[in-house]
């Protein structure tokens, strides 16, 4: 459990250098308008902050009194609006608070020990302590007012620094056709800890319910019939497996249709083997039916696993990559764009890079090389 004190003890004595407070630019003035929000928004579940409020209708308007320059009313936030739809549909609440946010948040602590959390956190002297804290866990808003219990924040100051509540991509996880087969399916974890916005909405969605989502086409993350024959390699941590579940069943019907295809190699990676490996006993009957022909695994919380990482097995695994290259095959690479994918592309960029004796294919690439020629190919996650 996280304790302030354990964290404000080495800064006791320290002079902080804090950035400017910031400006506030928002106004809020109720309003006699009326409108209602629909019941059982993705965010509507969360913990509000301010729920006593949530049918109080406003206006938001620019404060005229401010000396903010450029400043603007964010266009996804309603002129008129209640609280319920703002904290619902406009304003991500699990968002990771920016240093800007938590200077603007100071203040408003009246407990000074939370004060002076909030302030280590956004001086430049607490750097370490907001990385630790805050971006490696991954700390949404809801998540850190728990640890500041005393700060009572005001609206405006949540319009003026939270992001917009965006739409969270889940990739299908199995061969979807309209026609032939119409249902869609999805693999997700929930983190008790940080749960997703998405994941605590699903979690509690009834059997027979209604679910509304809409398909994304906007990559070049694609598994298409010319794409059979050539050999793949899959990388993917935890739910990451989900689009190669789709790939592998329609390998298998091709396998049944009697239709070649090529070599399919998975590299997968979860924390524990027997607690967090996902979909195990479908990826073995694949490995069975001759449609996969080898599953890497790795696990980063089980000491006896021999690499921690998928990037450490791609990193040992050179002859895999240049096989892979030599034979104009196809690298897949499904994850999160802020850490995982640019670590796989930067360990397999210094893998190509390190290669010793190989082919003229080989020393000539590169993963930009790769992504130009459709050889390598991402499904981002937010």
């Amino acid at each position: 459990m996280l304790e302030l004190r354990d964290i404000i003890a080495p800064y006791e004595e320290r002079t902080l250098t804090l950035p400017p407070t910031p400006v506030p630019f928002i106004k809020l003035e109720e309003s006699d308008d009326s409108f209602s929000v629909p019941a059982g928004h993705l965010q509507a579940t969360a913990t509000q902050p301010f729920e006593h409020k949530d049918t109080m209708v406003c206006r938001v308007e620019l404060d005229k009194s401010s000396s903010k320059k450029a400043a603007k009313v964010p266009p996804f936030v309603p002129r008129v609006v209640n609280y319920r739809r703002l904290f619902s549909e406009c304003l991500d609440l699990r968002a990771v608070p920016k240093k800007s946010f938590l200077r603007g948040m100071a203040p408003y602590a009246t407990d000074m020990a939370e004060r002076r959390f909030l302030e280590i956190l956004c001086a430049k002297e607490g750097t370490a302590e907001y990385e630790k804290y805050i971006l490696k866990q991954g700390k949404g808003f809801l998540s850190f007012l728990k640890l500041v219990p005393s700060c009572k924040l005001p609206v405006t100051l949540l319009v003026e620094h939270l992001p917009k509540l965006m739409p969270r991509p889940y990739s299908i996880a199995n061969a979807y056709r309209e026609e032939a087969n119409p249902v869609i399916r999805l693999l997700f974890s929930h983190n008790t800890g940080e749960p997703g916005i998405t994941t605590t909405y699903l979690r509690g969605v009834q059997p027979n319910a209604i679910v509304h989502f809409y398909f994304r086409h906007s990559s070049e993350f694609i598994y298409k019939d010319s794409d059979f024959v050539s050999d793949i390699v899959m990388i993917g941590t935890g739910t990451g497996i989900s689009p190669y579940l789709a790939f592998l069943e329609q390998r298998a019907f091709c396998r049944r249709q009697g239709s070649p295809i090529g070599r399919a190699e998975l590299i997968i990676g979860f924390r524990y083997r027997d607690r967090n490996y996902l979909c195990q006993g479908e990826i073995l009957r694949y490995q069975q039916m001759g449609v996969l022909d080898a599953c890497h695994e790795v696990f980063s919380r089980d000491e006896d696993s021999k690499f921690k990482y998928v990037q450490d097995f791609v990193a040992a695994n050179k002859i895999l990559i240049e096989r892979t290259i030599d034979q104009n095959g196809i690298f897949y690479v499904c994850g999160d764009a802020k850490k995982f994918l640019p670590q796989v592309s930067e360990t397999l960029t210094r893998t190509i890079g390190s290669a010793g004796q190989c082919t003229e294919s080989v020393r000539s690439t590169n993963v930009n090389t790769l992504k130009a020629a459709g050889k390598y190919r991402e499904d981002v996650w937010l």
